[in-house]
């Protein structure tokens, strides 16, 4: 059976499992988001079978892959193929082009009685599918921004909006936090992965007619950026701006970067150099705009923050670093992004809901 284009909308919409066959640095470079690799051939098998595709052509390459994937290795992989289907007997297999790894595939698990569809053009059709998307849907589409300065749980709302209201959280689907200390301690996803995911999003919001709610980000969000035509329609959308005292804004930013950051990666360990530099590098970083006196406050007062943590297990003390990072950095840079937004609302997060779901 195979798949074509015109059910890969269903595809992405059911969240259809996907089995990417194929090798491991094909798949880290990029996959369709959900889908499990269980490769026909390793790395160094498929960059000696592309040898001998350019040497010797496409029979001698089949024999070398046949050769290559035989006795033992091929009924472990059978096994983890076979195992896969048992457990989601809606599964489709893919390889780059729909060639020759997944119709090979296809035609093993057939002769064991197991039948799976594969997808035609392979994972470059499905991800030219999710381009189109993009290009297609994002200037479509009307979006209403939420702003506000660092520590004002721009995220966080949207997140707790998401099986409420129409929704991209952007920062989510880069797994960073969009700022100089916003990098998680779990690595970004490639572009290509960043991407499939927005696209797959504009999909599922294809029919929807409220504006769809974005935060306030610039083009780059760590590593990765946000398609040309997505932010070029969020740079001239309306723009709610979360009115948030300086005081709260410490607090949050305290919670969500320093103490959550603790107890996911550190505090079993409890290695403080370690988690006093994911701080004090990116404070290096920005001494520019920070100022080198407001750089030697903040790195003395986090190292005293650091002490009074290490011997009390207590966070308050952090609270002095942030607020002198906050009015120094974040806040100038904020009301400098500001500038010639369209703001239509400004207040605390009950006013954004109102606005949202009273238009």
């Amino acid at each position: 059976m195979i798949i074509t284009s015109s059910s890969f909308k269903q595809i992405f919409l059911s969240a259809a499992p996907l089995v990417d066959l194929r090798s491991p640095c094909e798949f880290a470079a990029g996959t369709i988001p959900g889908s499990v690799n269980l490769p026909l051939l390793s790395d160094q098998e498929r960059h000696d079978v592309g040898l001998c595709y350019k040497k010797n052509g496409e029979v001698a390459a089949v024999e070398l892959g046949k050769k290559i994937v035989s006795g033992n290795i091929k009924l472990q992989k059978m096994e983890g193929w076979t195992s896969f289907v048992k457990h989601n007997p809606d599964a489709i297999f893919y390889c780059f082009r729909g060639g020759l790894r997944s119709q090979t595939v296809q035609q093993w698990l057939v002769d064991a009685g197991v039948y799976i569809p594969i997808v035609e053009g392979g994972y470059k059709a499905l991800r030219n599918f999710l381009l189109k998307t993009i290009d297609e849907i994002a200037p479509q589409k009307k979006y209403i921004v939420l702003s506000g300065n660092t520590g004002s749980l721009k995220t966080e709302i949207l997140s707790s909006l998401s099986n409420k209201y129409p929704v991209i959280n952007l920062e989510e689907h880069a797994n960073h936090k969009g700022s100089a200390f916003g990098q998680n301690l779990t690595p970004q996803p490639t572009q290509i992965d960043f991407e499939n995911r927005i696209a797959i999003d504009l999909l599922r919001l294809e029919n929807e007619t409220r504006p769809i709610a974005l935060e306030d980000e610039s083009k780059s969000i760590g590593a990765v950026s946000i398609p040309n035509s997505l932010f070029d329609q969020k740079k001239i959308s309306p723009v709610f701006l979360l009115d948030i005292s300086l005081t709260e804004r410490i607090e949050n930013t305290k919670k969500i970067y320093v103490e959550n950051l603790w107890k996911e990666g550190f505090e079993e360990n409890q290695n403080y150099e370690s988690f006093k530099k994911i701080f004090a590098q990116p404070l290096e970083r920005i001494k520019k705009k920070l100022g080198g006196e407001n750089l030697q406050r903040c790195l003395d007062l986090l190292d005293k923050a650091i002490n009074h943590q290490l011997s009390t297990q207590d966070f308050s003390q952090h609270t002095a670093w942030i607020a002198i990072l906050l009015e120094h950095y974040y806040d100038p840079l904020y009301e400098k992004g500001m500038r010639n937004k369209n703001v239509v609302g400004k207040g605390d997060v009950n006013k954004f809901l109102s606005l949202l779901f009273n238009q």
